[in-house]
């Protein structure tokens, strides 16, 4: 196992037994230079490891569930012939144990090194992997579960950063980009002035790269900041808590989280297919432009053995790599289509601006605290950017471009 700088995350642990909603990773508790990831926890999801846990019972949102509130189980292909990259820090040793539990826990197939679904290298493509972080490991966990649960037929690759310094987290994004023609990446940084630097990373033709927004309501950070890559904020799925079975309400209600991190770069220019759509005050790229799931109130299961087990899980980390799996499946079919995979996605999200057959527009909601308070409302707007994808409508339109 390859050495590496370990930082003292002293919130990991009591996020892991918190019943309120908590971030793995406190914002403010990382150096300049290095990222945090975006998962906060709502607690353990059973009282005992021991305990049997029903995935279709409880205070969270099952597969089934999340398909359908995206449209997502109107569309074939699951991601068949799409390779889908996640790019983390350090290392979960037990990733590809837990991946195969949440897999059997909800009739998944299996994703595997030995079938040739999943693949776990570091940032310069082998096998000398990065020391464990708990807090980041749970990370890893949600990342390559969810992305499994929307594209149950995509490959995975995981690449883990010796480091959560940007000079790691970066080296292995370019790997990625080798690898994959979706990139994942649920983790952020604060802006700064020299920023740019790093977006060569997220230049390979045709690889679509995502990144969590942050889960600190008006405050935003890099890479999804970048004008090259596709800022995923977060929502608020309404549940009846007095269900026994479907704990969704129906019809959907969804609403803006309160963590979502958005607003208006100070260091990113304008994107000239925002400009007609975002709040005229804003004049640098506007963040998010999509978003799904991600109030840990709404989340949803992941397993992590090493932690203890079942976890209550959210955060825009959630919503990053369920929305790159969603446009992992719209490659899988241009795939099937003999199209190359998608190029300059993130200005195709607003090619129809705030049509409502591609998103759902989320009107309610607020986030962040005060001076920096942003609300839904009609149109784009800090929280939830354009919307929420309607998968059915947003995909076939994809795999339709050129």
């Amino acid at each position: 196992m390859r050495l590496a700088t370990l930082f003292c995350f002293v919130s990991a642990a009591s996020a892991l037994l918190a019943q309120t909603p908590t971030p793995v990773v406190a914002p403010g508790s990382i150096p300049a230079g290095a990222a945090r990831p975006t998962v906060w926890v709502k607690g353990p999801a059973v009282a005992s490891p021991l305990l049997t846990i029903h995935p279709k019972s409880g205070n969270w949102v099952n597969v089934d569930e999340m398909l359908k509130v995206y449209g997502i189980d109107q569309l074939p292909g699951q991601g068949a012939g799409a390779t889908i990259a996640i790019v983390d820090a350090f290392d979960s040793p037990d990733v590809e144990l837990d991946l195969n539990t949440f897999s059997t826990l909800y009739a998944l197939p299996a994703c595997t090194s030995a079938n040739g679904c999943f693949t776990k290298v570091d940032q310069r493509g082998g096998t000398d992997y990065p020391a464990r972080n708990s807090g980041w490991e749970l990370e890893i966990n949600l990342d390559t579960q969810w992305v499994h649960a929307i594209a149950p037929l995509a490959k995975i690759i995981l690449v883990e950063a010796d480091s959560n310094y940007n000079s790691d987290l970066f080296t292995a994004e370019a790997y990625a980009s080798t690898v994959a023609s979706v990139v994942s990446n649920s983790w952020s940084g604060g802006e700064y002035s020299g920023q740019s630097f790093y977006d060569v990373a997220f230049a390979q033709p045709n690889v679509t790269y995502l990144a969590s927004s942050g889960d600190s309501g008006g405050f935003i950070g890099y890479p999804s900041t970048s004008a090259k890559v596709i800022a995923v904020g977060g929502t608020t799925i309404g549940l009846d808590t007095a269900a026994n079975h479907y704990a969704i309400l129906d019809p959907v209600v969804e609403t803006g989280w309160s963590g979502s991190g958005g607003g208006c770069s100070a260091v990113t220019p304008a994107l000239s297919f925002q400009k007609p759509l975002v709040p005229t005050a804003c004049k640098k790229r506007a963040v998010p432009d999509i978003s799904m799931d991600a109030d840990p109130n709404s989340g949803v299961l992941v397993r992590d053995v090493l932690n203890g087990g079942w976890y209550r899980v959210g955060g825009t980390s959630l919503a990053c790599p369920m929305t790159a799996a969603v446009v992992g499946i719209a490659n899988g079919l241009r795939a099937a289509a003999s199209k190359q995979p998608l190029n300059n996605t993130l200005k195709h999200l607003y090619d129809f601006g705030l049509s409502g057959t591609y998103y759902r527009d989320i009107t309610s909601g607020k986030a962040g605290v005060w001076p920096f308070v942003w609300n839904s409302g009609v149109g784009f707007d800090f929280v939830t950017g354009l919307g929420a994808p309607k998968a059915n409508a947003l995909v076939p339109y994809l795999v339709s471009l050129p």
